[in-house]
């Protein structure tokens, strides 16, 4: 949620435009996943967790270019991976972000959870 509020708040737009918000849980099977959290990434990939951190992806569209992450994902991607994993920066102590490459996945990686209904 915080993630998605920030992302509101960069635009200029208020919470409550971007409310209400839907959650699911999911469970996705990933066989090819990188976490960026992890120090061994960092240093082969010779980008520290700091500038991924500080890394204003929104910014660098705006002046024609890509950012760190962005180069990143694209490349990922490129390579088959299934899912990374970041650290959240709004605040960085909120958890890992995942992000999911839905045609890299495997037909039946991804499982939509449902809980029991109350009545």
């Amino acid at each position: 949620m915080a993630e998605s509020l920030s992302y509101q708040r960069r635009g200029g737009f208020p919470p409550e435009h971007a409310l209400p918000l839907v959650f699911k849980a999911i469970h996705v099977k990933a066989r090819r996943f990188i976490n960026l959290a992890d120090p061994h990434i960092s240093t082969m990939l010779a980008v520290s967790f700091e500038e991924i951190m500080k890394d204003q992806w929104w910014l660098a569209g705006t002046r024609g270019e890509e950012s760190v992450s962005q180069a990143f994902g694209r490349a990922a991607h490129a390579c088959r991976v299934d899912a990374l994993a970041a650290p959240s920066a709004q605040p960085a102590d909120l958890g890992l972000n995942i992000v999911l490459f839905g045609d890299n996945l495997a037909g039946n990686a991804l499982k939509v959870l449902r809980g029991r209904r109350r009545r």
